[in-house]
């Protein structure tokens, strides 16, 4: 028996080369954590009486779902008063922006042995008062609860600095209002998001062009606001005879940090069907949804 599972593993091996060497030696190393994670919840089972501990993914393969269902989750357990003890980890290895998951691991205890706990725990009948689920509301605010409190994902002190330094580089005056704008297309997603070479067509509905935004840019600039084009991976280029708008996604300044930042301090922000738009949501920025 041993000797035929081994002579299948080695002919698995000889069809696929490296990338199955890779994919066994990958499952080998989750070994340690499966050996710790079954003891782990079975006393998590034990002591429910006492104190109530749950698992749970953060979904972090998209922005979207990444900033809006971590601020509501925040929200909702401010809201209902919850006091359970929530473990959680990140379901991709690789989220879409650095910076933000910086700041959610200052707000939720997050560890990649919590993947495993949640599996086994999902594996032993009674499992559901031991997950926890960030949101199941399509990442949509249906109970109108944002407007209930501040955001509760923020920045540091030191983070705020570099933002305000940033904003004086390019010419902000004090008290002086910005507004970010975006235009959903489809640069973000073959660039960062080409898994597999997944075709994405299917999202090219939501597309716009920035170069219908610049007479709304033109308007706000005359109107003593800063504007920014905002996104990470874009398609062209603003073309504006105002120094107080700003092409920001094709500039050297341009980064996960600076995202997060102009997006959640800025007077409002106009949306073209991107995902981006959670984050000034989870901090309470207008929007104006447009396209």
């Amino acid at each position: 028996m041993n000797q035929d599972y081994f002579a299948w593993q080695v002919r698995q091996i000889k069809s696929g080369g490296w990338a199955v060497v890779i994919r066994k030696v990958r499952k080998i190393s989750r070994l340690p954590f499966y050996i710790i994670a079954v003891p782990l919840v079975l006393v998590v089972r034990i002591i429910r009486t006492f104190l109530v501990i749950r698992f749970g993914p953060i979904r972090n393969d998209v922005i979207g779902h990444f900033a809006f269902d971590t601020e509501y989750y925040l929200t909702e357990r401010d809201i209902d008063k919850t006091n359970t003890l929530d473990l959680f980890y990140f379901s991709c290895f690789e989220s879409p922006n650095v910076q933000w998951e910086l700041m959610v691991k200052r707000s939720f205890r997050t560890h990649v042995l919590f993947k495993y706990c949640d599996q086994i725990n999902r594996l032993i009948p009674g499992w559901e008062p031991h997950f926890a689920r960030l949101q199941d509301t399509g990442s949509r605010d249906t109970r109108n609860i944002f407007i209930k409190t501040p955001c509760h994902i923020s920045f540091t002190n030191e983070e705020i600095e570099d933002g305000q330094k940033y904003l004086r580089q390019v010419g902000v005056q004090p008290n002086q209002n910005f507004v970010c704008m975006i235009a959903r297309d489809a640069v973000y997603k073959e660039k960062f998001l080409n898994w597999r070479n997944r075709d994405w067509s299917y999202h090219s509905y939501r597309n716009s062009d920035i170069s219908n935004y610049i007479k709304a840019a033109e308007l706000l600039a005359r109107q003593d606001y800063f504007v920014f084009r905002i996104g990470k991976g874009v398609k062209g280029h603003i073309k504006a005879n105002n120094n107080s708008i700003v092409d920001y996604s094709n500039s050297e300044h341009r980064s996960d940090f600076l995202d997060i930042y102009l997006s959640t301090h800025c007077k409002f922000f106009i949306n073209g069907e991107s995902g981006l738009k959670s984050v000034p949501e989870a901090f309470r920025v207008p929007i104006v949804f447009v396209n």
